[in-house]
């Protein structure tokens, strides 16, 4: 079966082949949607370990993303980094772990003088995405809201990803960010939304004495906040020139190209949660 040309004069995969990605893309969808919420519900250490191996995985990725080997001294240190600081925040040190990441964006900025890419991209996503995990498991801590939370991210940003995906496919448009990503249109980035604040109103029947337009206007911030984090990591691709960030998952690419959403929205919504908690709001 042969491509076609479309009318930009770029290749369009035939449709069979399109079909079996997007299966592909479903299946390890699914797989990887079972094993973060199964590790969710058990909480404790088994959470830890999936966002640790997550960390690790994304690490790599962003060492080789910035002319790395990803097993290099720079991609060591990042994943050893993610590792300490997982093991702290478990354990309740809170502040600690957010020094060890910052230190070993420091020690990246001055190590990475040689890499072809900005020395200042690279230590500044050291730090970008290695909180997300540590603030993942800081949330799934808080007593009494800690697994809502991590299943309200989860269900926000998938939320978003399938509304955004059909939406845009279905009515097209103009585009979001064309010299970012061509593929995304605003049709697909305000039906994602909706599908984001749909989640929230269903949430907010599960939370005992929470205001539904509170939930539903977090929601919706979650929802924004992630298609950012999306568009950023396509920038950085197209910057280093490469389709994805890694071969990791079948059918996505690299862990950073399916957690892309979660790097920027679980750091926000951790630190929401903490300075409500010191001015004694309980959360939503």
């Amino acid at each position: 079966m042969r491509n076609t040309i479309n009318e930009s004069g770029g290749l369009v995969p035939p449709v069979a082949e399109t079909g079996r990605v997007l299966g592909l893309r479903v299946v390890s969808g699914v797989v990887l949607g079972v094993v973060g919420i199964a590790a969710a519900v058990a909480g404790g250490w088994a959470f830890t370990g999936l966002a640790a191996v997550a960390g690790i995985a994304m690490a790599y990725e962003w060492d080789r993303l910035n002319g790395g080997t990803g097993l290099g001294p720079m991609g060591v240190i990042h994943g050893a980094a993610v590792v300490v600081a997982a093991i702290l925040v478990t354990l309740g040190h809170v502040p600690v772990p957010v020094m060890v990441i910052l230190a070993a964006g420091v020690v990246t900025f001055v190590m990475a003088g040689d890499r072809d890419t900005p020395t200042s991209m690279h230590a500044a996503g050291v730090v970008y995405v290695s909180l997300a995990p540590i603030s993942m498991i800081w949330l799934r801590s808080a007593p009494d809201v800690g697994l809502f939370a991590v299943l309200w991210i989860f269900a926000v940003v998938w939320a978003t990803d399938t509304g955004a995906y059909f939406t845009g496919r279905a009515l097209g448009g103009p585009k979001l960010a064309p010299s970012i990503s061509p593929g995304k249109t605003w049709s697909g980035f305000f039906g994602g939304t909706a599908a984001a604040g749909l989640v929230g109103w269903f949430a907010a029947s599960f939370m005992e004495g929470t205001a539904v337009a509170q939930i539903i206007a977090a929601s919706l911030v979650v929802s924004v906040v992630g298609q950012i984090g999306d568009l950023l990591i396509s920038k950085v691709k197209r910057v280093v020139g490469v389709k994805d960030t890694g071969t990791f998952i079948p059918g996505h690419g690299g862990v950073l190209d399916r957690l892309d959403s979660l790097l920027p929205t679980v750091p926000l919504v951790a630190v929401g949660v903490y300075v409500l908690q010191q001015r004694g709001v309980a959360w939503l």
